[in-house]
């Protein structure tokens, strides 16, 4: 088979003759010609003959509000809403009008506790941003405004609702302004008052502030006389209802932002303005939604106490662990004011010693019930010694102060996991030394080998006594005995 020898360098640079060369400068011209006659055909004699294509808008910069502008300056936290922050408000509401219900809590953030809109420091990294909400709506009302100003004139009708948050008391409420109507909603009359709603829906708006607003036994036109109370305040397009009450999960949503306040490796906070507190109230109110059955059924039975201890703690963060072991001191500790409207009555702090734990190291267990046949001790009391099982959410490493004084007369401050759950289970006595620290199961042994050892001792003395008796007495028998007589001279 023979091969086409490839053309030499001398041949290929023979193939462009200048008439080759002139052809291809007239294809060249022919087709800038033919471009720019192409695109001289749209109106005007110049440019694309087809429109542009419409440049889309990134959802983090359209439903963003320019913060910096002069306009949200005039917003003024913590007071009504004032005639300076019209122009404010009336930029928001424009700001809704563009966008549908959906798109708005579509693109809201949804890691937003109530706690931290009524935080002052939290509060401010949200200002202005689009929020997102469920919860039950309370009420609707006309705002109503007998001389609006010129900012306001050309604003649609505007409402205003009254939000529970999920998993908040009734106590804690939104304020929540819309311009469209639900569909089946009940419409309120012209002149300002209130109807029941009642119905659960999620919302997507633009947080406005903190607002003061009159209470049920306030003066209306005097916020200094007292009875005044707070509220966030938030912008939206239209509440979505919902079909009911959401289903509640065992497992919580880690991702909120408040459980990123929990402080790990540090005492636990008690001032009830710490977010930490709050994230812990959260816990527990979430934890009195199921039954201690169901708390056991969901927990990951692997995770170990070293799991909650060491540095892999982080990976279980909030994770439904269980644990047995015995309960030796339990007290009643006081509810601070949001636990109290959501109903509970009283606080427990339990600390409980797992037998899996082999140096006998505690945990800290905080629940909101007891089962019966278990009482929180007084102050002062001995420890008590209950074998009981417990299942909680992993909060956090706490350092307490142990009691102890160092050589320096210094308080030792020791470790110990913090859970959270609902109650304690009542357990029978194991039997076995299973569950007890290691110096009591080596105490145990130091004993029985002690005893093996005195035992022993007396055993080999009673022994060696014995053969020296046997001995004595035949010894006794041929002394005095002449050794040379006959066995007749016996």
């Amino acid at each position: 088979m023979s091969r086409r020898a490839a053309p030499s360098s001398q041949h290929r640079h023979n193939s462009w003759s200048p008439r080759a060369i002139g052809e291809t400068v007239a294809v060249l011209i022919a087709v800038a010609l033919l471009t720019g006659s192409l695109a001289a055909q749209q109106p005007g004699g110049q440019g694309n003959p087809l429109p542009p294509e419409p440049r889309a808008t990134p959802p983090a910069t359209k439903y963003q509000l320019d913060k910096a502008r002069a306009i949200f300056a005039e917003i003024q936290e913590n007071k009504p809403v004032l005639g300076s922050e019209d122009v404010a408000w009336a930029e928001i509401v424009f700001q809704v009008g563009e966008s549908t219900a959906a798109e708005l809590e579509r693109y809201a953030t949804r890691d937003v506790t109530y706690d931290e809109l009524n935080d002052d420091v939290r509060r401010r990294d949200y200002r202005l941003g689009l929020l997102w909400f469920e919860g039950r709506l309370l009420k609707v009302r006309k705002v109503v405004k007998t001389t609006p100003s010129a900012a306001e004139t050309s604003l649609p009708q505007t409402y205003e609702g009254w939000l529970v948050p999920r998993d908040e008391p009734d106590s804690r409420v939104l304020c929540v302004v819309f311009t469209d109507l639900p569909a089946g909603f009940p419409v309120p009359p012209d002149d300002g008052r209130s109807v029941p709603v009642d119905r659960w829906v999620s919302f997507g708006g633009y947080l406005f502030k903190r607002f003061q607003y009159p209470g049920p036994d306030a003066d209306p036109n005097s916020p200094a006389a007292g009875g005044w109370m707070f509220a966030p305040l938030l912008i939206g397009r239209s509440p979505t209802p919902l079909p009911g009450r959401p289903v509640d999960q065992i497992a919580v949503d880690k991702n909120l932002a408040i459980f990123q306040q929990i402080k790990d490796d540090a005492k636990l906070a008690t001032s009830g303005h710490s977010l930490e507190v709050a994230a812990r109230d959260r816990l527990l109110i979430h934890a009195r939604k199921f039954p201690v059955e169901a708390f056991e059924q969901a927990a990951d039975r692997n995770i170990g106490f070293p799991d909650l201890f060491l540095e892999q703690r982080v990976n279980h963060k909030l994770a439904l662990a269980h644990f047995e072991g015995r309960l030796l001191r339990l007290r009643e500790v006081a509810p601070d004011s949001r636990l109290k409207a959501a109903g509970v009555e009283k606080l427990y702090e339990g600390w409980l010693v797992p037998k899996d734990e082999p140096r006998g190291n505690p945990m800290c267990i905080l629940f909101t019930e007891l089962p019966p046949g278990l009482e929180a001790q007084p102050a002062g009391s001995p420890p008590m010694n209950r074998w009981v099982s417990f299942t909680g959410y992993s909060f956090k490493l706490m350092r307490f102060d142990s009691g102890e004084i160092d050589k320096d007369n210094d308080a030792v401050v020791r470790r110990a996991p913090c859970l959270i759950g609902r109650s304690v289970t009542l357990l029978e006595e194991p039997q076995g030394p299973p569950g007890a620290p290691w110096y009591t199961r080596f105490s145990s042994l130091m004993t029985a080998g002690v005893l093996l050892l005195v035992g022993t001792a007396l055993g080999l003395s009673w022994w060696f006594r014995r053969g020296d008796r046997v001995a004595q007495q035949a010894m006794d028998k041929v002394r005095g005995r002449n050794p040379f007589a006959t066995p007749t001279e016996g």
